[in-house]
């Protein structure tokens, strides 16, 4: 359990992130067919989801004074349903920009894997 305890959550969330990069670029390897790769990157994907919602208090709390952490953690969860809220809009106004078809999807997943390596460097620059 000590391990555990002393785990570096921003290496975790890193981890988690990259996977969801990776199912990203799958998207595109998919190209609008289903098959093996949609399969898949919809799996990698999917695994980072939970984590992307639970790790941030969890470094919060490691990170920050009990006393700090109890306004630290609903700022967190706040800034974090705000960009669950208007994402889909965002990324429906891209993919609408690029006129629907499989360039604009490739557009659309390549913005989110950018915005993805984007919270990597935040979670590694906190270090």
């Amino acid at each position: 359990m000590g391990d555990a305890v002393s785990a570096d959550r921003r290496l975790i969330a890193c981890a988690s992130y990259a996977v969801q990069v990776i199912g990203s670029l799958l998207f595109i390897l998919a190209a609008g067919d289903g098959g093996p790769w949609l399969f898949l990157g919809i799996a990698l994907f999917g695994l980072g989801i939970g984590n992307a919602t639970s790790l941030p208090p969890l470094i919060a709390q490691q990170e920050f004074p009990p006393a700090e952490t109890a306004r630290v953690v609903p700022l967190i969860v706040a800034i974090g349903q705000a960009g669950y809220a208007f994402a889909p809009a965002a990324f429906g106004l891209l993919r609408g920009s690029e006129g629907g078809d499989a360039t604009g999807s490739a557009s659309l997943f390549l913005c989110a894997a950018a915005i993805q390596l984007a919270a990597i460097g935040c979670f590694l620059a906190g270090r």
